[in-house]
């Protein structure tokens, strides 16, 4: 049974570019916004024009630079061709799944069996409002632009969105920006998706939600976490059941407060930035969307080797923020550069996999704990909190810069340490 909306639209095209004919019979039943994907709607609405025409839609029509892919992409769609039959099955399906849905399940391929092609056609709904590829080459004057500019200023601007740190606040200028794209790296341990939780829990109300993409911890092992930090436990004590009756009377007393926030988890599975684009179709006052990690997030079968991957995911999650209109808080790991140099403290260029992320970043964070590099022992001490040092690298809208985060890690708790606040020194 064919289970992914994406895969279904690349047999529907994938089968019209390898057969042209088959695009009448498409059209007679989709158009372009029965597709979510940004590329595949401008094949869509590319054939739609030569047909309009009076043109057959060959191959060779989809190279043209307005249409915006490659023959390394269309040959990945024919990959996907399939028989009449299934073709057929893949159109009838498209115009069956609900909203935001990217699984096909038994009740959608039953309502596509019982209703095979209406003569009227019925759109879906995209998850997310995405632009046309007639819409994206639209010009805007810059005197629109300035209009539009001051009008916003006027109607009360929508504020960066704060990630709560004081310290970490004030090194981004106040926070991130709507439609920026942030990267939060740092090697395994540091304390990146501790960071990112308590950001998340920050920005989350009543009001505002906030999507956390996790692709290596489940949706209860982020909930001990928040919980830990919350009521000031330690996380290991909570994740292995192993609490006192006082720890967990102050957990009890933290439920109310965190059930208030309007905080979303995504089931365990494998994502592509598409696969995010459609969930966060689904989050109402959605104000960030926060992914852990960048290295686990799937690429699309048309990307070669890892690097391209990584440089496709990159490009495709800053115009997915742009798109959303909310800041993107992606966490990346690091290479083992810095572990070959004199000088651990990382640096943009040990980023993994491409150097494209710093170049679509608004904002590349590097994290640095320099116990982890110190003989002496990590400290266990509630009292006593990690010295973590975040180096804002890179910063598109304002000046680069440092500042030190005090981390406990028994709570997970990052916050910004007092004059007089004691922290673990390594030897």
């Amino acid at each position: 049974m064919i289970k992914n909306r994406f895969t279904i639209e690349k047999m529907v095209l994938g089968t019209c570019i390898e057969n042209p004919r088959a695009w009448k019979f498409l059209f007679q039943h989709l158009s372009e916004e029965n597709f979510t994907d940004v590329k595949n709607r401008a094949i869509i609405h590319a054939a739609h024009a030569l047909i309009d025409e009076g043109k057959c839609p060959e191959r060779h029509a989809f190279l043209a630079p307005a249409v915006g892919v490659d023959d390394k992409y269309l040959d990945k769609l024919v990959v996907f061709a399939c028989d009449h039959t299934q073709f057929v099955e893949c159109i009838n399906m498209l115009k069956n799944i609900p909203e935001g849905q990217l699984q096909i399940d038994e009740n959608i391929q039953q309502r596509a069996d019982q209703n095979p092609i209406p003569q009227k056609s019925s759109s879906a709904v995209t998850p997310v409002n995405t632009p046309s590829s007639t819409e994206q080459c639209q010009l805007i004057e810059g005197a629109t632009a300035i209009d539009g500019f001051f009008q916003q200023l006027k109607e009360q601007p929508i504020p960066p969105v704060a990630t709560g740190i004081t310290a970490l606040d004030n090194l981004l200028g106040g926070g991130m920006i709507n439609g920026g794209l942030y990267i939060l790296a740092a090697n395994t341990g540091c304390g990146k998706t501790a960071l990112a939780l308590q950001i998340a829990d920050a920005v989350a109300n009543e009001d505002r939600s906030v999507l956390f993409i996790s692709l290596e911890m489940d949706e209860y092992q982020l909930t001990a976490r928040r919980l830990a930090r919350a009521a000031k436990v330690s996380a290991n004590h909570l994740i292995m059941h192993d609490l006192s009756e006082m720890e967990y009377v102050h957990i009890k007393q933290q439920l109310p407060m965190l059930k208030q926030k309007r905080l979303v988890f995504n089931r365990p599975g494998a994502f592509t930035v598409s696969d995010i684009q459609a969930l966060a179709g689904q989050v109402q006052n959605l104000r960030l969307v926060i992914i852990d990690y960048l290295g686990l997030l799937r690429s699309e079968p048309y990307c070669g080797n890892r690097y391209e991957a990584t440089t496709a995911i990159s490009n495709a999650l800053k115009a997915l923020a742009r798109l959303l209109g909310v800041p993107i808080l992606c966490l990346a790991q690091l290479n083992r550069a810095n572990a070959q140099r004199l000088n651990k403290h990382p640096i943009l260029a040990d980023l993994r996999d491409s150097g494209s992320i710093e170049q679509d970043a608004d904002g590349v964070l590097l994290l640095y704990r320099p116990d982890m590099y110190a003989s002496c022992p990590i400290p266990t001490n509630k009292k006593v909190a990690a010295r973590v040092e975040c180096n804002l690298a890179k910063h598109r809208h304002g000046a680069t810069g440092k500042t030190t985060l005090a981390f406990k890690l028994p709570t997970g708790e990052f916050f910004t340490p007092q004059t007089r606040e004691k922290l673990h020194e390594p030897n």
